[in-house]
C-alpha cells in the first residue's frame, strides 16, 4: 500500500515495485487510505508524512491505535531527526528520506519483516549480543515483575500498580530489555539494536529521548530515577 500525494513520484515508485513482482495499491491522500484500512489489511504500508486531508503522522497514530499490525515505513522529504524520532515513537517500523531507490526500499522492507518473523526483541535467541541461555528461558515467562511494574509479554501489556500504561512499541521493547535482564548495563548502541533491530541505522540520541519518556510513564523521577538509572559514560541499567 503506497500513500503519497506527489503523483509522479508515486507512480514511478509503484511501477518499480510492480516490476519486482509486488502487488501495489496507491492512494493520494490520508483519508482515502484510512477508509481502505478500515476493512483491508495490507502487509506493508509506505506512508508519506505530509498528506492532504489526513496527514501521515495522524494516520500512523490511528493505525497503531486500531492495532493494525502492518509493516509501516514512513517516507518524507525532510531530514529532520525529530521527524524520524516522532514517527518511530508512534510505531513506524522504519523511516526513509526522499529520494531513495526501489532497491533500498525493498532492502528496508525485508529487514523489517525479518525482525518481525524472528521476533528480534530483547530476550529473543536471535539477538545474541543481548541474551544468554538463562535469559532465553526467562523470556518464555509470560509476566515479569519489578516493584510496582508488571510486564506481560504475551499480551504486550505493562501495568503500574495495576493500572495499564500506554507505551509505544519502542518503549515496550526497551522496558522488556531492562526488566528481563535487571542490573545489566546496556550501552545506547545495544538498546538501539534491541528496540529497532540490528538492520536499523539510527541515532543513539533517539534512545535518550525514549528513555526520558519511558521514565515518566513508569513513574521514575527524571532527576533521581529509581528503576532506569544512567551509568555515566556507558549507558543505562534497570534496578528492580
Amino acid at each position: 500500500m503506497l500513500v503519497e500525494d506527489l503523483k509522479d513520484f508515486r507512480q514511478l515508485l509503484a511501477a518499480q515495485l510492480r516490476n519486482r513482482h509486488l502487488e501495489v495499491i496507491e492512494f493520494e491522500d490520508g483519508l482515502q487510505a484510512k477508509r481502505f484500512l478500515s476493512t483491508e489489511r495490507p502487509s506493508v504500508v509506505l506512508l508519506d508524512m505530509n498528506l492532504p486531508l489526513l496527514d501521515g503522522v495522524e494516520l500512523l497514530k490511528w493505525m497503531r491505535g486500531e492495532d493494525i499490525q502492518a509493516t509501516v515505513i514512513m517516507i518524507s522529504g525532510s531530514e529532520d531527526e525529530l521527524d524520524r524520532v516522532l514517527c518511530l515513537e508512534l510505531g513506524a517500523d522504519d523511516f526513509l528520506v526522499k529520494p531513495f531507490s526501489a532497491r533500498e526500499l525493498l532492502a528496508r522492507i525485508r529487514a523489517v519483516q525479518r525482525r518481525r518473523q524472528v521476533g528480534l526483541q530483547p530476550g529473543n535467541p536471535s539477538s545474541k549480543a543481548l541474551t544468554t541461555e538463562k535469559d532465553n528461558q526467562a523470556a518464555t515467562t509470560r509476566q515479569i515483575r519489578a516493584g510496582r511494574l508488571m510486564l506481560d509479554t504475551e499480551r504486550h501489556r505493562v501495568e503500574l500498580d495495576g493500572q495499564l500504561l500506554e507505551l509505544t512499541t519502542i518503549e515496550f521493547r526497551l522496558l522488556h530489555c531492562f526488566m528481563s535482564q535487571p542490573q545489566r548495563v546496556f550501552s545506547r548502541a545495544q538498546l538501539l539494536d534491541a528496540a529497532w533491530g540490528r538492520d536499523y541505522v539510527g541515532y543513539e540520541q533517539a534512545v535518550n529521548n525514549h528513555i526520558l519518556r519511558l521514565r515518566r510513564k513508569i513513574g521514575d523521577s527524571v532527576e533521581a530515577p529509581l528503576h532506569i538509572q544512567t551509568v555515566k559514560g556507558v549507558g543505562y541499567r534497570f534496578e528492580p
